[in-house]
């Protein structure tokens, strides 16, 4: 009897160090460093719920609960978009390999077929170069002018060429030979894959008729898991604002974050101003489809109050007015890697500008041109042209380059 209760005795003592970790040293220290063991579980669980009931300090899964699951931490997204192949007229490939830059990859879509394309307008010439209007998604590269072959420099606003024997006004033919707009996607999330406009990407398999290299036409939506820091002040917001879903910022948000073709949004109104909300959007051609302004629209209804009305919300077309920077006299003029330094420092400039019903201040815009690398000649001296700006109401002022006299 006496062997069986010191057989259990010593069972007893043994699953009591399996399941707790803890030696076994008689009944009441052993009951005494369990109760202990359970007391510091239930402290930490107490620092733990403490923790996540503050906005300030919840992680990144609690804090959607502050808001009541209405504002959501942004996911990470893929990037999708268009690129133009060129090559030989009537070369083929078939949809399914991939493009390049450096580590990152792109899955093509759609079959490549090469065509000619003509490309058509007016001309305007300046300083000997010839400009028209980019109305067909063109990007930079070879193109035949009088069966001449030249290069092409394009933006998403206008096309230009040396002008040679060309007058201004004149009508002329462009051929290019290239696919219709191909579409592509990253193959992983992340804003990194997001490329602008004339962005050159590279087929990983060389093919015999087609160029390796593709260029951009519209390539965003790409984005990375939101910082939380980022997302922990939009809950402060939303929290602590009565009209946070419904901001100026909060919709124009919605709005970029559900519509990716749209590049840029101005919002008047949202916080119940006046009882409307206006809408000032643009898309990456700097243009506004019929089709882009209702699903802009249907975008803003699904957030509004209950009490505004839907015909309160109003779409506005965006005038463009696209403007040169004119500098006279440049002091020294001939050094053409001055004159690239200065059109960088210049697009860089305006890229962070936003100048919807705004304009420059010249003095800082000076400062910019006489701001060049210590590796080239210091600009001594010029003359800035008038800047053509326009503040109209619904006017967005959009930089198209430079130009010497």
């Amino acid at each position: 009897m006496i062997d069986k209760i010191e057989l259990i005795e010593k069972k007893l003592k043994t699953e009591y160090e399996f399941i707790t970790g803890l030696k076994y040293q008689g009944l009441i220290a052993s009951l005494g460093a369990t109760f202990a063991s359970r007391a510091a579980e239930i402290d930490s669980k107490i620092d733990f719920y403490k923790k996540q009931s503050f906005l300030s300090t919840a992680d990144i899964d609690y804090l959607a609960e502050h808001a009541g699951q209405l504002i959501i931490a942004y996911e990470a997204l893929i990037a999708k978009g268009s690129v133009v192949f060129t090559g030989s007229v009537e070369a083929e490939l078939e949809a399914g390999l991939k493009l390049i830059d450096g580590d990152l990859e792109y899955f093509i879509e759609d079959k490549i077929i090469i065509k000619e394309k003509l490309v058509e307008g007016r001309i305007n010439i300046i300083n000997n170069f010839a400009y028209m209007k980019n109305r067909t998604e063109q990007t930079s590269g070879y193109a035949y002018l009088n069966g001449k072959e030249i290069y092409v420099s394009c933006d998403q606003n206008e096309i230009s060429f040396l002008a040679g024997n060309l007058l201004g006004n004149e009508a002329v033919q462009l051929f290019f030979f290239q696919s219709d707009p191909i579409r592509i996607r990253a193959l992983e999330t992340g804003s990194k894959y997001n490329k602008n406009f004339n962005y050159e990407l590279s087929l990983e398999t060389k093919v015999e008729g087609i160029n390796t290299d593709a260029r951009v036409i519209v390539l965003g939506g790409g984005r990375d898991v939101e910082n939380p820091n980022d997302y922990r002040a939009r809950v402060f917001n939303f929290m602590y604002n009565s009209h946070a879903n419904f901001s100026d910022n909060h919709i124009k948000n919605i709005i970029l974050e559900n519509n990716p073709s749209i590049k840029k949004v101005w919002i008047k109104g949202g916080d119940f101003q006046r009882g409307f909300v206006n809408i000032f959007a643009l898309n990456n051609f700097n243009q506004l489809s019929n089709d882009e302004k209702a699903k802009i629209k249907e975008t803003v209804e699904l957030i509004k109050p209950a009490h505004l009305p839907n015909s309160n919300i109003v779409m506005h077309s965006v005038e463009v007015n696209l403007f040169k920077v004119s500098i006279i006299d440049l002091d020294p003029y001939n050094l053409e890697e001055l004159r690239i330094e200065i059109a960088k420092n210049l697009q860089y400039y305006f890229d962070q500008q936003d100048l919807f019903e705004k304009t420059v201040f010249e003095e800082e815009l000076k400062c910019k041109i006489f701001d060049t690398s210590a590796q080239l000649s210091k600009v001594k001296n010029f003359t800035l042209g008038k800047l053509k700006l326009i503040t109209n109401p619904g006017t967005y002022n959009l930089y198209s380059g430079v130009y010497f006299e």
